[in-house]
């Protein structure tokens, strides 16, 4: 998977750090599962490190969805070292999150 770009980085740190103000964002995968139980988040990111368990338990919710997208250095996005998986809620910042990462063709669906 290619770097993202400084600057498009920035970007979405700060809309991910605008959920997270917003409290419109699950962490961790055990999290996650249990919201998907009611409802799907608009967009679901996962760090490239992430455990096959961990990655196939939320594929298997996804069932294919191009909402689930991995990236790279998600901790550091997020501002939460141990952070692995993150679900979006509010559909403008999860849309704001995929147009930075599609300019950069840097999607890697899982």
């Amino acid at each position: 998977m290619q770097e993202l770009h400084s600057s498009l980085r920035a970007k979405i740190k700060s809309y991910i750090g605008f959920a997270i103000k917003s409290r419109a964002v699950v962490i961790g995968t055990d999290n996650i599962t249990r919201y998907l139980k009611s409802k799907i988040p608009a967009l679901c990111l996962i760090d490239e490190t992430l455990s096959e368990n961990a990655k196939k338990k939320l594929i298997s919710h996804f069932n294919g969805n191009k909402n689930l997208i991995t990236i790279d250095n998600l901790g550091e996005l997020s501002s939460r070292d141990s952070c692995k998986a993150l679900a979006i809620l509010d559909n403008n910042l999860a849309n704001a999150i995929v147009k930075c990462l599609e300019s950069t063709q840097n999607i890697g669906a899982v």
